[in-house]
């Protein structure tokens, strides 16, 4: 029923002005407030703007048009409709400066006759005229009807009072409210005085028709849907539907801005502002949907990066829908929670990818983690590529977030090798639970390609790769600060970890487990900033090389060859060859050595595998020699070949046994040892044989 007001009075054509409700800003005894008349501003009329504090040292002004001014009382003429957000600085005697900000809508001027009061249901198509202004005293339901709302008109409504558009399946219903950039239509609270919650809200259920289309309209001071549970309301609700939202603003809010259920999205979201002054979150949606925020073509919308999460991500579902996804660059952090058991989990049979656009951040709350085709048979693929200046960040969420930590990024073994990391920012990770916890963890035979990256303050390893994991590239990386290694990986992919990076030499620096086996190839390990360390050779402390098919490790001159304790290097086997090229420098030799300072090491093995082309030159070997109590050497030579391998300009040096071993039967080979290698500090003999037969080198 509609319920007709007269009236005599001249009022505005589209109304109205509106309060901030943001708390004003106090500190100490400085209250950075202000005053303005009329209250009510019209376009090409003056503006007077009032400080409260007029005993301050001096007045600053932004009219939020482009035009400031200065002093304790200041008119300004705005030539525009529009919402704008006046900002007043006062500097006190000490020089300190305090600011506070409010927001002012202009209208346009014009004769309004009559109030229209809503109060019942709307069951036919209808109409809302921009003649008058419409007071909504109830929450409304649209029922198999399309409720059009004209541009520049102005809805009031009462507490509790809303709308709410195919909320059930016989309440099939659409709203057009299509305003201009002239004139806007506007939803927003009968009080003089308005303050967030004093309405529900606008509701699109389930039944909503798809449609339903939202443009250049001012929604405010709502979101008192669900006053029990600040996470399930908003000014917005999109419940299981999807709706057309461009140009709009929405803001002070009690909730959310805008809240989106499971299935909650957008066919076009474009233009808009959402998020400023809202007590919840700018944005709360399901992970799967977020894409519908922006497709990359139109114009970007602005969402306020100061409401109580950002765009609060629902991960629960996860997206496991076919295609290619992107999360636009919107101004606010998207902040992933816990979700489900596995956090954001991204893959699908037919291969999900999520694109995260350059300058993104994504938060996550404590335990929450991405993970990319984690699930069986469902493929998954990141790419999120930042820029020099323009990085992706990965951070914790500190917003009510106790510790300020998070899991990691997963890349697990359905993880396509698509998918890259280019000019991204990680830290604070590494908080799960597991003894191989890392801020970037890849698990299978999988890869990526990872540069010009940071990753720093993981809580326990900077990446972890297991299972046959690797790099397709991996170059211009920082890791720094990891409570544990910077890097844990295969021995057998070590040589993907390219150049120009700057490894922290945390815990073991590159940390290797497993062995090396790689057919008829030749790889090298490049030079880094750190050490590459043996920890754990896969069958106790034994780290076994070759192949039937042959291969060879080139180790580039300057780089530091760690061994944990009791660890050893096995050269070849008995059908397995293996070719070992060490050449360092005078003035950068290739060092071997125990993991800590005052550690040991067993040695180096050279087996009947051994190939023809390993050679050992300009080599410092410290502290090895311990061989489990057998006494036997750093280097234990058991070749079949003759002049295999080749020892020049070498130091060994504090060996707890011989400094060279050799196994001397009739079928080994003799190596090449050469006066130019040196002995010191040795607890043995410089070289030992294991018979005494007279054969000697």
């Amino acid at each position: 029923m509609k319920t007709l007001f007269k009236s005599a009075v001249v009022l505005l054509l589209s109304l109205v002005f509106l309060i901030s409700c943001e708390p004003t800003e106090v500190i100490g005894k400085i209250v950075a407030d202000f005053s303005y008349t009329p209250k009510s501003p019209i376009v090409n009329s003056p503006v007077v703007f009032n400080t409260k504090l007029p005993k301050a040292s001096s007045w600053e002004w932004d009219f939020g048009d482009g035009e400031t001014g200065s002093g304790a009382v200041v008119k300004h003429i705005y030539t525009e409709p529009g919402t704008y957000y006046v900002k007043h600085t006062v500097v006190d005697s000490d020089g300190t400066s305090y600011s506070k900000k409010k927001e002012v809508v202009v209208t346009l001027a014009g004769e309004v006759g009559d109030v229209i009061e809503h109060s019942k249901d709307i069951t036919a198509d209808e109409t809302w005229s921009n003649k008058y202004i419409h007071l909504v005293t109830n929450f409304i339901a649209v029922k198999n009807a399309t409720l059009t709302i004209e541009e520049g008109t102005v809805v009031k409504f009462k507490k509790g009072a809303g709308l709410s558009f195919g909320y059930r399946e016989t309440q099939m219903s659409k709203l057009i409210a299509k305003g201009t950039a002239e004139r806007r239509i506007i939803f927003t609270s009968d009080k003089s005085t308005p303050k967030k919650g004093d309405w529900n809200g606008i509701l699109f259920g389930e039944y909503a028709d798809a449609e339903s289309i939202m443009e250049y309209c001012d929604i405010s001071f709502s979101g008192g849907y669900n006053s029990s549970s600040v996470r399930s309301s908003g000014n917005i609700m999109v419940l299981n539907a999807s709706i057309l939202f461009n140009y709009n603003k929405v803001h002070s809010s009690s909730s959310n801005g805008i809240y989106c259920s499971k299935d909650g999205r957008f066919g076009s979201f474009e233009g808009n502002e959402v998020g400023y002054n809202c007590e919840g979150n700018s944005i709360y949606i399901h992970a799967k949907n977020v894409h519908t925020l922006g497709d990359g073509k139109g114009e970007r919308s602005q969402i306020d990066n100061s409401s109580l999460h950002g765009i609060y991500v629902d991960t629960y579902n996860g997206m496991h829908d076919k295609g290619t996804f992107l999360w636009e660059n919107l101004g606010a952090r998207y902040t992933l929670d816990r979700g489900g058991a596995s956090g954001l989990s991204v893959g699908s049979a037919q291969k999900t990818t999520l694109v995260l656009e350059a300058g993104v951040t994504l938060a996550f709350m404590n335990d929450s983690e991405l993970n990319i085709g984690n699930k069986d048979n469902k493929t998954g693929c990141l790419i999120a590529r930042g820029a020099k200046g323009n990085e992706i960040k990965f951070v914790a969420e500190k917003i009510g977030n106790s510790g300020a930590k998070w899991d990691h990024i997963y890349f697990g073994e359905y993880n396509s090798e698509e998918s890259v990391m280019e000019n991204c920012i990680i830290e604070d990770a590494g908080g799960h639970n597991s003894d191989r916890a890392a801020a970037v963890k890849l698990y299978g035979k999988t890869a990526i390609s990872f540069n010009n990256n940071i990753i720093k303050n993981s809580k326990y390893y900077g990446m972890c790769l297991q299972y046959g994991a690797r790099f397709k590239s991996f170059e211009g990386n920082t890791i720094t600060n990891s409570a544990e290694s910077s890097i844990r990986m295969p021995m057998q992919w070590a040589h993907t970890i390219g150049t120009g990076n700057k490894i922290d030499n945390d815990g073991f620096g590159i940390a290797l487990t497993g062995g090396f086996s790689h057919k008829n190839k030749e790889v090298h390990w490049l030079k880094q900033t750190c050490p590459y360390t043996l920890v754990y050779g896969g069958s106790g402390m034994t780290f076994h090389t070759g192949s039937k098919e042959g291969c060879t490790l080139i180790i580039d001159a300057g780089n530091r060859i760690q061994f944990a304790e009791d660890a050893w290097l096995k050269i070849g086997g008995d059908d397995e060859t293996f070719n070992l090229i060490a050449k360092g420098t005078a003035s950068e030799p290739i060092v071997f050595a125990p993991a800590t300072e005052t550690g040991t090491w067993d040695g180096i093995e050279f087996t009947k595998g051994t190939g023809q082309n390993t050679i050992l030159e300009n080599c410092h070997f410290y502290r090895g020699g311990a061989n489990n109590g057998q006494g036997w050497g750093t280097l234990i030579i058991k070749v079949a070949l003759d002049n295999t391998p080749t020892i020049r300009n070498s130091v060994i040096k504090q060996s707890f046994s011989a400094g060279i071993y050799i196994w001397n039967f009739n079928d080994n080979g003799k190596p090449i040892i050469e006066k130019s290698v040196t002995y010191q500090e040795c607890q043995g003999p410089d070289i030992k044989y294991y018979l005494d037969n007279g054969w000697t080198i």
